[in-house]
């Protein structure tokens, strides 16, 4: 955090963790790395932006006030939202991204800003779980299937987190390489 030293043990921990980098540095820079209560108030805003982002891509997928809102609402109350929100983990940011970038896609045939924006949240992503490579992956799939203008500059900004990740944080190629092994 740039608010503070971190204790000997965390800044061990975090110079060697197999996980990506975004949540961490979000909970970092709100306070969260020192004080148990800001890190729950950041992930209780991020279940609600999640939740905000899912209903507007419901919505943009054409379904009614209502039933986007049941979506998000069964979305909310499930054992998996709660737990995770409990434990402060970065599900929630993954899943603000992941919705973001669909919402952004269902724009991005005809405005490029809206397609850099969606490289961005997938981008995003990838920072915060390492399964977010499957994210990328997809939008490469869309971007050489739909071929929107820019599309090059799109796959572009998804590379900058791969690479900064294969260069940097020695941790996520330990982390995909189990993740590999899983599947």
């Amino acid at each position: 955090s740039p608010y503070g030293t971190a204790h000997a043990a965390a800044a061990e921990f975090a110079a060697h963790s197999v996980y990506p980098p975004l949540y961490p540095w979000l909970l970092a820079v709100s306070g969260g790395g020192t004080s148990l209560a800001a890190a729950h108030l950041v992930t209780a805003v991020l279940v609600m932006l999640a939740g905000a982002a899912v209903y507007a891509l419901a919505r943009a997928m054409t379904l009614r006030r209502g039933e986007a809102l049941a979506i998000v609402t069964l979305c909310a109350v499930t054992r998996i939202v709660l737990l995770e929100g409990l434990e402060l983990h970065s599900e929630h940011l993954y899943l603000l991204c992941w919705a973001s970038a669909a919402l952004l896609l269902a724009k991005a045939q005809t405005d490029t800003r809206a397609l850099l924006l969606a490289a961005v949240a997938v981008g995003a992503a990838y920072l915060t779980r390492s399964f977010g490579l499957t994210l990328i992956a997809s939008l490469w799939l869309w971007l050489a299937i739909k071929r929107p203008p820019r599309a090059w500059l799109a796959a572009a900004v998804t590379l900058l987190p791969l690479l900064y990740l294969a260069f940097t944080h020695s941790g996520n190629a330990r982390y995909l390489h189990a993740l590999i092994e899983l599947y």
